[in-house]
């Protein structure tokens, strides 16, 4: 069982989705603060994988990943996640 709780990779130049799929695999059970500020391969599909997976993740921090859209920021159903960054709050919607 992996016990990471903090992960900051922020400036990693390889950090993408094959990391981000990795680390919602592996840490999924206990990751509670994410930050992947200025790591511009990371993309909302993977991102929006590790705030799915990991439930108790309650900080992400993506200063300068102006990739990022509100697709991920308002796309995602962790009602509870504080994103800082980006100024916003993770807000889920709900579609008809």
């Amino acid at each position: 069982m992996c016990t990471l709780r903090t992960l900051h990779t922020s400036h990693v130049d390889r950090v993408g989705p094959l990391t981000m799929s990795a680390l919602a695999h592996a840490a999924k059970e206990r990751l509670e603060k994410l930050d992947v500020s200025f790591c511009r391969h990371v993309t909302d599909d993977a991102l929006g994988a590790v705030v799915d997976a990991c439930p108790y993740l309650a900080t992400l921090t993506v200063f300068g990943c102006s990739q990022l859209t509100n697709r991920l920021l308002h796309g995602h159903g962790h009602a509870s996640l504080v994103v800082e960054g980006r100024g916003e709050r993770l807000v889920p919607v709900v579609l008809p």
